[in-house]
């Protein structure tokens, strides 16, 4: 994936399709409380992504090394409308319900999810 945002995309930020570059799809912080952001969203960053850099996008599998103390283990977790960022409360009218994954691993600096994206609630 391409990141073409003019800023840094951290690890294990949910993102969505923007539009493609050089055969790369580009990508963009994904949403909760838009349409036009949480339908596309695609995966989480595997490690960060620097502006106008290529990187890895987890679309379904474990992302490690991530802060998940706000959650516990086997939390589901949602889009929220934070950009990039997920809840374990699902998310509700105006706003969009895109499932994220599970948290497995609950730790200040290591903890582990597992991404399977589901859209459409």
């Amino acid at each position: 994936m391409r990141n073409n945002t003019g800023s840094l995309i951290a690890k294990g930020q949910a993102v969505y399709i923007t539009g493609a570059i050089g055969q790369l799809p580009t990508i963009a912080l994904a949403s909760a409380s838009s349409e036009m952001t949480s339908s596309k969203t695609f995966g989480i960053t595997r490690d960060a992504i620097s502006n106008n850099s290529n990187g890895v996008v987890v679309t379904f599998g474990y992302v490690e090394g991530l802060n998940t103390n706000a959650f516990n283990e086997g939390n589901t977790l949602w889009l929220s409308t934070t950009p990039g960022g997920f809840t374990n409360v699902r998310p509700t009218q105006p706003n969009h319900g895109v499932h994220i994954g599970w948290v497995v691993k609950k730790s200040a600096g290591d903890g582990h999810i597992f991404v399977q994206i589901q859209n459409g609630f």
